[in-house]
């Protein structure tokens, strides 16, 4: 076989080597065209996702919920600075009848 059958003559390379060259340049095509088929795929899966997000059930649902955390927060907040406000009370309230009850209980000679 002459040396010029195998070699190709537009870019004096081994034929097989062109070959190898075809068969990656399919090869990437087919990784790029499936990127590109994934990367639609997962952009409308999260465009569902926000148009669902964004819906005005789950929104009122969102709104609500979250409302009602904030009044179970300021019922909690105000529960607390009620019985901490009691329990001061009480002590100042405590220490005042101690000392009263001391004065009052004083033998009147």
């Amino acid at each position: 076989v002459p040396p010029s059958s195998r070699m190709d003559t537009k870019t004096e390379r081994p034929r097989s080597a062109v070959s190898n060259d075809d068969a990656n340049q399919r090869l990437v095509n087919e990784l790029e065209e499936t990127v590109r088929r994934h990367t639609v795929e997962d952009f409308s899966l999260l465009q569902k996702f926000a148009k669902e997000l964004l819906s005005p059930t789950t929104l009122t649902t969102l709104i609500a919920s979250f409302g009602l955390l904030g009044g179970y927060f300021v019922i909690g907040l105000w529960h607390f600075v009620l019985e901490f406000g009691l329990v001061l009370i009480n002590i100042v309230f405590n220490a005042f009848l101690s000392v009263y009850s001391k004065h009052l209980t004083r033998p009147n000679y």
